[in-house]
């Protein structure tokens, strides 16, 4: 008995010790000194137009649909006019997208599949020379962080018995990906194949109206 509680606490031990670290880079990564980087012109106008947003002047930088700005304007409430706040928000995002990557691909990978997955997300660069995307307040983090949510929640639906609630969920989370920035409708067709890949039409057609009358 002994050497088998030995024996599973190696392991163990392993996993928590390359977890722990891996968590700790991407808290890091998300998060130190978001202070650091200069205000690009994007991000300025994105500031700015969403603390006008908040304010009721809904005129500044309509070639953008207003979500995320929206976000950035009521943050900024909170912690005060500047980018801070919205770097903060941002980081929680791109964050959080990690810890569901890790969830959604544990059971579908595995849990070493599963923190690879997070690692490269929240650790590979992303971004020109300058600061990562995903530490500015930016659409675009916006944007994904919302879309990723939204194929988990569909995912975990297709897959589930009783969970028909996430296919609204999931449509409310496009609805958020699409009205932060209009590039993420390319990923619509993925929702359309997962019934297919499945083989869960009658799902398919019941949670697709849920979903489309969400969105």
């Amino acid at each position: 008995m002994p050497s088998r509680v030995s024996g599973f606490a190696g392991p163990l031990r392993l996993r928590l010790t390359i977890a722990s670290l891996v968590v700790i880079a991407a808290l890091y990564q998300c998060f130190w000194n978001l202070a650091g980087s200069n205000i690009t012109g994007d991000e300025n106008i994105y500031l700015q137009s969403g603390w006008q947003y908040v304010h009721g002047d809904f005129s500044a930088n309509r070639e953008h649909p207003p979500t995320a700005k929206y976000l950035f304007g009521l943050v900024q409430l909170l912690t005060g006019q500047g980018p801070i706040g919205p770097r903060v928000l941002v980081g929680v995002l791109t964050f959080a997208v990690g810890v569901v990557l890790y969830l959604w691909l544990r059971r579908e990978i595995g849990y070493w599949g599963a923190l690879l997955a997070a690692s490269l997300w929240w650790l590979t660069p992303r971004g020109g020379a300058g600061a990562r995307v995903d530490r500015l307040a930016l659409l675009d983090p916006v944007m994904t962080a919302f879309a990723v949510f939204a194929i988990v929640a569909a995912w975990w639906w297709i897959r589930s018995e009783r969970a028909w609630w996430l296919a609204p969920v999931s449509g409310v989370l496009m609805a958020a990906s699409v009205t932060s920035k209009l590039s993420t409708i390319v990923l619509l067709p993925a929702f359309l194949l997962l019934p297919v890949l499945f083989k869960a039409w009658r799902k398919g057609l019941v949670g697709g109206a849920l979903w489309a009358t969400h969105n």
